[in-house]
């Protein structure tokens, strides 16, 4: 007599357990950076060697641009629920283009940096300059794998490889771009209120 064989039931499943988990790690990571900012910057404002500068512009645009990405990824999560899968690539492909621009005003911002003789490193180099870019950089590198991630679901739902009520792919994605976005805001608030 065959054994009835029941449905695996997890308390969250391993894949939204794996984004979450990765979300953690990177919370750890610039909880610690942030925190060796205020250190660090305690001690030099006594020195009087702590250099403040303006941030650029741009970086208010590339906010907004974040901004804008989390409602056309929420658009496509939306889209694929309702088995919409032609507006939910449509979402994909605009957030995909969002972060790419995202990408390309950090650049700009970081040549506006130069410009005004904030470097990283180097002997001209000011430790709030360098915080600075290893906040934005790294930052920049989790918006590449947040793309990577988007471009994965964007080309798996292309080949036809979702239907309705399988789109954790979507979810997953979305959740960790939002998570991309409100990490972007904090950081724009922190180097705001630490560089006025």
């Amino acid at each position: 007599m065959a054994q009835e064989i029941k449905p695996t039931r997890y308390i969250i499943h391993p894949q939204k357990f794996m984004v979450w988990l990765f979300i953690v790690a990177i919370i750890l990571f610039f909880g610690g950076i942030t925190s060796g900012y205020i250190v660090s910057k305690g001690i030099e404002v006594d020195k009087n060697i702590w250099l403040f500068f303006n941030l650029p512009n741009i970086f208010w645009y590339n906010s907004a641009v974040l901004l804008i990405s989390s409602v056309t990824v929420q658009w496509a999560v939306w889209m694929a629920g309702k088995a919409d899968f032609s507006r939910a690539n449509l979402g994909l492909l605009l957030t995909f283009v969002l972060g790419v621009f995202f990408l390309i005003g950090q650049i700009v911002a970081w040549r506006q940096l130069a410009t005004n003789h904030v470097v990283f490193g180097g002997a001209a180099s000011y430790t709030s300059g360098n915080y600075l870019y290893v906040l934005t950089g790294t930052h920049w590198f989790h918006i590449i794998a947040g793309l990577v991630f988007l471009a994965v679901v964007w080309i798996k739902s292309m080949r036809g490889k979702y239907v309705q009520g399988q789109t954790m792919a979507f979810e997953n994605a979305a959740t960790f771009w939002h998570f991309l976005g409100l990490l972007w805001i904090y950081l724009f608030i922190f180097l705001l209120v630490n560089q006025s």
